[in-house]
């Protein structure tokens, strides 16, 4: 099974605002990701939580906006040493220049 998983990042003219994200507000333009993967449990199953990234950029900066639900209480994010965040919940963006 071959997909292609090439994404198409949209230019805007401004930033995006995190209030628009809470509030619903209308965006100028953005990609939208929502086929995110889970390491554990079960590597490489769909996310167990709907989880969306917003993606945009203009000429200075690339713009990436993630939006995780859960139900309150289940999200576990502790203070801890970079090699031990991996038994909480994470989401990130890695760079392959």
């Amino acid at each position: 099974m071959n997909q292609d998983r090439t994404i198409r990042i949209l230019r805007v003219k401004r930033a995006p605002k995190l209030e628009d994200f809470l509030t619903g507000a209308a965006r100028e333009a953005e990609t939208k990701v929502t086929d995110f993967r889970q390491i554990r449990p079960g590597d490489g199953k769909p996310a167990t939580d709907e989880t969306t990234a917003y993606l945009s950029y203009d000429s200075d900066n690339l713009y990436v906006v993630f939006v995780c639900k859960a139900e309150p209480g289940a999200t576990r994010a502790r203070y801890t040493r970079r090699e031990d965040l991996f038994p909480d919940d994470v989401v990130g963006v890695n760079f392959d220049t």
